[in-house]
């Protein structure tokens, strides 16, 4: 259960912070915050950042690629010789995924790390 208020807590964090500041790394810090707030395992951390990192971004990506009118997806497409639209949220949304997941993992590592030195 608290991975779900995790994943829907990072959500949130992420499309305001996509919506108002517009900075890629930004994905990364709320990961790395909510790993902390929630006290996630690495495993756990790892899994639902991953999730919520390929919600968040493929999302973001897909709205707009829908406000472009297709224009920005298939000039972007064109670009990076990827070929189609779709295939193109999916590989960006990966790589949120893992940017969101690694940067928990590695809060949910830090935060086990300080745990295990106190007691």
């Amino acid at each position: 259960m608290k991975n779900i208020y995790a994943i829907i807590v990072f959500l949130v964090a992420g499309f305001i912070s996509a919506r108002y500041s517009g900075i890629w790394w930004d994905i990364a810090l709320i990961g790395f915050l909510v790993s902390l707030a929630f006290r996630l395992s690495p495993g756990m951390a790892f899994g639902s950042l991953f999730l919520g990192g390929i919600l968040l971004w493929g999302g973001i990506t897909w709205l707009q690629v829908l406000q472009s009118e297709s224009t920005l997806g298939k000039d972007l497409a064109e670009v990076f010789n990827i070929g189609s639209q779709p295939l193109l949220i999916i590989i960006i949304a990966l790589i949120g995924g893992l940017l969101a997941s690694l940067s928990g993992w590695s809060a949910a590592s830090l935060n086990r790390l300080i745990r295990t030195k106190k007691g």
